[in-house]
């Protein structure tokens, strides 16, 4: 079955070829034509001048984001204005030309300016803790810095798990301010994700237990501002919303006793600057659901209001995302409350097959996600390119003898719009992920010719370099 195991209605993109020159003028030959020193040294000059007219022509991506911001502030944003934000040729070229310990922030590659890019980091428009004036502040500290040692730029990009709302952040900040950044090349990007089935025998299989999993793609050059991009996350923000409203609905049928509301979930579960960006809603949705039937439970054992020992609860709990029954196993110990039930209800536990996605006969069952061939069009329409984030994590979802297959139909369908992969990722947690792991992977990359490319991953506040 396939790894992704859904219909792939995508227009086919054109593949670009990079490699190839072009001229703005084919000269022609003939037969009778006769060649003096002058009229060689004309035809020369009118060539030059010609590929040097066509090099300073704006590119039409910068030429857009520059209109359109100037929508966004109310003023005019020059051309001029966006130097530090690079073009998907410009990233083709700047990777090319990278190896992975320039991808490496170590105290001696930061000293001696061999780290040089990073492509992957969060705000806390998603799961970050920085806010993106804080992030492009410390970036252009440091690309001053690494300018000075050896006359290079920093290379970096934002990428904020399903949204932008970062990115247009960025945009704005840098676009009123250009000479703070001259010394950074930026590109707006984003991290996307998609379910995919978790194949029997694989290694996410066996730990998890689960017959879909989550998996990331990072595209790059997008337009936060274009229609294509926010009909793109807009809808799939309309998607899971429904998920969380659908879901609580049936949790209320099923335990009638319990007072659920989108609102409760959000503040505990949820709460990010852009609502519904996060990922696994399904999983935090569970939690939600779990714990707030167990505090109901103990509320009625010590005669409280359920309403309020929840908001008591979670406040003093209050680590959002990371919230789960073991964490309330642990704040029912400390503070001596009275419940015998299990970490994890029965009766909720029952509710995991009608809000997780899963597989159903040939075709995989996720209606409150987006999917790889809506990523597919979005990156077509946008025109941006996309790559593997942290390929290790996407290939545990496959049996071994089916990963290199699996990769290459995502390749194959993708009509030259997948071409990266993340494979000088700097934040693999060993918990999960072996040297042996990621040198496994990376060869299977490589194997398939992608390009590789990396990045910390960074969420933590102190984005220092």
């Amino acid at each position: 079955m396939n790894i992704l195991s859904i219909e792939y209605n995508y227009r086919p993109a054109q593949r670009v070829n990079f490699r190839q020159a072009e001229l703005p003028i084919k000269p022609v030959v003939t037969k009778s034509a006769e060649y003096t020193v002058e009229s060689l040294a004309l035809c020369a000059a009118a060539v030059t001048g010609a590929v040097i007219a066509k090099k300073n022509i704006p590119d039409k991506y910068i030429k857009t984001l520059a209109k359109d911001l100037s929508k966004e502030l109310n003023k005019e944003i020059k051309i001029s204005d966006l130097k530090s934000i690079m073009t998907k040729n410009d990233f083709f070229k700047a990777v090319k030309g990278l190896k992975e310990e320039n991808y490496i922030a170590s105290k001696e590659n930061i000293a001696n300016g061999t780290f040089i890019a990073d492509f992957h980091s969060h705000s806390d428009f998603s799961d970050g803790t920085a806010t993106v004036d804080k992030i492009l502040s410390q970036a252009a500290e440091y690309a001053d810095k690494l300018n000075k040692i050896n006359g290079k730029k920093f290379l970096f990009a934002l990428s904020d798990h399903d949204g932008i709302d970062g990115v247009k952040e960025a945009l704005k900040i840098i676009a009123q301010n250009p000479e703070k950044y001259k010394n950074v090349k930026f590109i707006p990007a984003a991290e996307l994700s998609m379910p995919i089935n978790c194949e029997h025998g694989s290694i996410k299989r066996s730990n998890s237990k689960n017959a879909v999993e989550m998996a990331e793609l990072l595209i790059y050059g997008i337009n936060p501002f274009s229609e294509h991009t926010n009909k793109y996350f807009s809808n799939l923000y309309a998607l899971r919303r429904n998920g969380v409203i659908n879901t609580l609905k049936i949790a209320s049928e099923k335990l009638p006793d319990i007072k659920f509301s989108e609102e409760e979930y959000n503040k505990f579960f949820n709460r990010k600057k852009t609502p519904y960006c996060m990922l696994n809603q399904h999983w935090r949705l569970f939690q939600y659901i779990n714990i707030k039937a167990r505090i109901t439970h103990i509320a009625e054992a010590i005669g409280k209001n359920p309403e309020e020992l929840y908001q008591e609860i979670m406040s003093d709990m209050g680590k959002g995302t990371t919230v789960h029954g073991k964490c309330l196993d642990e704040y029912i110990k400390a503070k001596n409350l009275p419940e015998n039930s299990p970490t994890y209800l029965s009766e909720v536990s029952l509710l995991k097959d009608e809000i997780c996605p899963k597989i159903e006969g040939p075709l995989l069952h996720a209606p409150y996600e987006s999917s790889y061939s809506n990523i597919l069009e979005y990156a077509d329409n946008e025109n941006a390119v996309l790559g593997f984030a942290h390929p290790v994590f996407t290939i545990q979802n496959m049996h071994k003898d089916n990963i290199i297959k699996n990769i290459q139909e995502m390749i194959n369908k993708s009509k030259g719009k997948l071409i990266y992969s993340e494979n000088y990722h700097q934040a693999y947690p060993s918990k999960y992920v072996s040297n042996n792991d990621i040198n496994a992977a990376n060869d299977i990359m490589n194997q398939l010719k992608l390009i590789p490319i990396g990045g910390r991953d960074m969420h933590r506040d102190n984005f220092k370099f």
